[in-house]
């Protein structure tokens, strides 16, 4: 079967867990502070992500999807079509094991005869060394050749498994070609998920996580200085407009002009104030028209 992998050990997955923010190194940031009143709402009202919100976010998903299903399309082909191929080689070496197990109660007792014949030997060897060595020379080169043909005899029975070792190998060999062969197939579809692999590391990297947390914070100012505004009983859209504008001043100058999103972001956010400051302006009335319909007719 093929390995299964956590999602979280997917090379794919950890770029995408550093962007979200998880994972992080020691050093990083400390998680915020859930302690408290804030710490309650916070945990009662987590920030989820409504893939529904934006045409943009439903792209984002509906690829990130059609990513993960040919990913487990792909698993399962590889399961149903190289599975048998493994349970071969299993079969192959479950059949030479026993095969192995009845040659070896075949030798088994030529191994224990030839055994007996070299301690055979040796003790008569022993006894002409110590005791009739000049008188039996001529024997104890006969003894030698015979110790010499049972030394072959005893390599001849350790070879006899050689050849069904090397059967397994043939077919394990056999086997990894048909792998080989799906892995060249698959290379197309296995270089695309590298490229998706690099694309993920891509919105990963220092500088853009940098930026979306500059963005982030920005956003949160922001929105600090809404609620601020509607929280008044007044109303004063000057004071608020100056805040944004402020705080428009104050991230302009973050990354040092690299962050182009920022930059396009700031800028959209500083037009949309600029509206809101000329709709709540009245209007100069046409001769005989009252300013109020004129007024009336800018909101």
């Amino acid at each position: 079967m093929v390995p299964k992998n956590s999602r979280s050990d997917s090379p794919g997955i950890a770029p995408m867990l550093r962007w979200m923010g998880k994972g992080r190194a020691e050093g990083a940031e400390a998680a915020p502070d859930m302690s408290g009143e804030g710490g309650d709402a916070r945990r009662r009202n987590p920030a989820m992500l409504s893939w529904s919100a934006s045409p943009a976010l439903e792209a984002i998903l509906r690829a990130l999807e059609d990513a993960q299903r040919a990913i487990e399309e792909a698993k399962r082909y590889l399961e149903e079509r190289l599975a048998p191929f493994q349970k071969y080689l299993a079969d192959q070496r479950r059949s030479m094991d026993q095969a192995l197990r009845q040659l070896d109660t075949r030798i088994k007792p030529l191994k224990q005869y030839l055994q007996g014949q070299e301690q055979n030997l040796e003790r008569v060897g022993a006894h002409l060394d110590t005791e009739l060595k000049d008188q039996f020379d001529e024997f104890a080169r006969y003894l030698a050749e015979q110790r010499r043909i049972l030394a072959e005899a005893g390599r001849y029975l350790e070879e006899q498994p050689k050849p069904f070792r090397v059967y397994l190998d043939d077919q394990q060999v056999t086997v990894e070609m048909i792998y080989k062969d799906v892995e060249q197939k698959l290379l197309p579809f296995t270089e695309h998920l590298r490229e998706q692999q690099r694309i993920l590391e891509r919105i990963a990297q220092t500088d853009v996580l940098e930026e979306f947390r500059a963005l982030m914070e920005y956003m949160t100012e922001r929105q600090k200085a809404v609620d601020k505004f509607a929280a008044a009983a007044d109303l004063k859209p000057e004071e608020f407009l100056r805040e944004t504008a402020e705080l428009s001043r104050k991230y302009r100058s973050v990354g040092e002009g690299r962050y182009s999103l920022l930059a396009r972001v700031l800028e959209r956010c500083r037009a949309a104030d600029e509206a809101f400051r000329r709709s709540l302006k009245p209007g100069l009335a046409p001769a005989g028209e009252p300013a109020t319909e004129v007024t009336r007719a800018a909101g």
